[in-house]
């Protein structure tokens, strides 16, 4: 790859950062604060206390890129669907400069089959271990009366 392509790569790159570079600071922002004041920012556990379908999906894609295979896997099985994803998403508009075709299908289809495993996972293994857990505090308990304790029946 010469010069130029990589040259226009980081202007295509850049132009995206200042045009969303409010947007993405927002979202950082609101990350750390509902991180700092719920100890998690993901509203289904938040709201609910059961794990979402994205649940593990972070520390599953650092395990991916520390070479874990096995706790990624574990953490959550699409990590590295979506990690191509992106990086099909990336290549086409920074590197080729174009537009990624099929990106949306692919997105759509990984969407779906992330809600399959997500219920064979709660299925087959909730309650077990993190990140397939019941977050006993959540809104729902504080607000619902006895949706705690029904809970704690099942779980």
């Amino acid at each position: 790859m010469g010069n130029g392509k990589i040259r226009a790569a980081g202007g295509r790159a850049l132009a995206d950062l200042k045009q969303y570079w409010k947007l993405l600071l927002g979202i950082a922002l609101v990350w750390v604060l509902i991180d700092r004041l719920l100890g998690n920012i993901c509203p289904v556990p938040i709201i609910t206390g059961f794990p979402c379908p994205g649940c593990g999906m972070t520390r599953a894609v650092y395990y991916l890129f520390t070479g874990q295979w096995q706790a990624s896997l574990v953490s959550n099985p699409m990590a590295a669907f979506w990690v191509a994803g992106g990086i099909w998403f990336c290549v086409g508009r920074y590197l080729l400069g174009k537009k990624s075709k099929g990106i949306g299908i692919y997105i759509v289809v990984i969407a779906v089959a992330t809600a399959l495993v997500y219920v064979y996972r709660m299925y087959c293994f909730f309650p077990g271990e993190a990140p397939l857990i019941y977050h006993a505090g959540n809104l729902l308990e504080r607000v619902a009366p006895g949706y705690g304790s029904l809970m704690g029946r099942f779980f």
